[in-house]
């Protein structure tokens, strides 16, 4: 999965040459260590993105993959056409102060996953189906707040929370192929958070598909922020650190470690769900 980010413009006539996704670090870079990697392997050697209602993929690369607990990544998209972009959906993000951070993001709140339709690409390619993604629905189950944003973080905002979602569990169906989709609001389409994982019952065990966990859109304001950035032309160096107050703080390491004390003798960071 993978949510449609800024465009960049190349060439004459303004055509638009590439578009940036943003999607999981551990897609892109399986041992990341918001993966729980040591961060040290090798990335996947080729990326291909589908353009939503065609059958056409699209060569990717990724320009940055966060080496901290949160489980981001973005990959730039090159383009062949203005048609491409066009086909391209792109964030949208709730404007503050129209209902307030949490707002459609509170437990009991609809929201809809959108994913990866978890069809193979050579059904895709013979033109059995297109790239649509898949769409479940279903609510906010629990929000679990950061309540101690780093300095780095709380500077970089125009106002300086109490505190702010770190965690995301919702209900919605989530399958293997939906790391890196969008969680959004049914009612306007707005981003509320970035999915990364299912829950597993015990370690190794069976998948629990309507218990799932995703980054808030609040975590990824500094992100975003570098993607609208106009006239960017190395997107590698633009996004360099762009994550590095969050990724020092314990407290939100903690809560995305996921680990249940019971089976880790209390050892590391221990997950407060």
């Amino acid at each position: 999965g993978g949510i449609g980010g800024g465009e960049g413009v190349e060439g004459g006539g303004g055509r638009p040459r590439r578009a940036l996704v943003l999607t999981n670090a551990h897609v892109v870079h399986p041992s990341s260590t918001a993966a729980g990697g040591d961060g040290e392997g090798p990335t996947v050697r080729s990326i291909r993105v589908g353009l939503p209602g065609t059958n056409a993929w699209r060569d990717a690369a990724p320009v940055y993959v966060s080496r901290g607990p949160l489980d981001v990544a973005i990959v730039e998209l090159k383009l062949h056409s203005p048609i491409d972009a066009r086909r391209l959906v792109p964030v949208r993000r709730r404007v503050p102060g129209t209902g307030g951070s949490l707002a459609g993001a509170s437990p009991g709140s609809p929201v809809a996953v959108v994913g990866f339709g978890r069809v193979g690409p050579g059904a895709i390619d013979a033109g059995f189906v297109d790239c649509a993604p898949a769409v479940h629905l279903g609510a906010v189950s629990t929000v679990v707040n950061f309540s101690h944003p780093s300095p780095a973080y709380s500077r970089s905002r125009d106002r300086i929370p109490s505190s702010v979602p770190a965690m995301y569990q919702t209900t919605a169906s989530v399958h293997s192929g939906a790391s890196g989709g969008a969680v959004v609001c049914p009612d306007d389409g707005t981003l509320l958070g970035l999915v990364t994982s299912n829950a597993r019952l015990g370690a190794g065990g069976r998948v629990i598909p309507n218990l799932n966990f995703s980054i808030p859109v609040e975590l990824l304001d500094p992100v975003l922020a570098t993607a609208a950035a106009k006239g960017t032309r190395d997107w590698v160096r633009a996004f360099e650190g762009c994550l590095e107050g969050l990724n020092e703080s314990d407290e939100l390491r903690s809560i995305w470690s996921l680990r249940d004390p019971a089976t880790t003798g209390g050892e590391g960071p221990i997950s407060k769900l």
